[in-house]
């Protein structure tokens, strides 16, 4: 069971890592918002920077949900693996 128990360590990192760079980025887009209230309207090139901060944002944040999600279909099989073999360690000790 070492290994799950660290692999669960490592998933709780990942997870606190997303948050970070969710809480981040909204507030990233809020002060972008904010001096868009101050200075008024962007013009075209600076919309279309934003609009590129944006789609990077979104295209990392897509990057660390598959992240998670590979993570957590390896700690499901290891957990499987694991129980499995408990199972059969039992059955040989009866």
């Amino acid at each position: 069971m070492r290994n799950l128990s660290s692999g669960l360590i490592r998933l709780s990192e990942v997870r606190h890592i997303m948050f970070v760079i969710s809480f981040a980025t909204y507030m990233i887009l809020l002060s972008c918002v904010s001096i868009q209230e101050l200075v008024g309207p962007m013009d075209a090139e600076s919309r279309q920077e934003h609009d590129e901060l944006e789609q990077r944002m979104k295209h990392e944040r897509e990057e660390m949900d598959s992240v998670v999600m590979l993570h957590r279909t390896e700690m499901y099989i290891k957990l499987r693996e694991e129980r499995a073999s408990l199972g059969r360690a039992l059955k040989g000790g009866t």
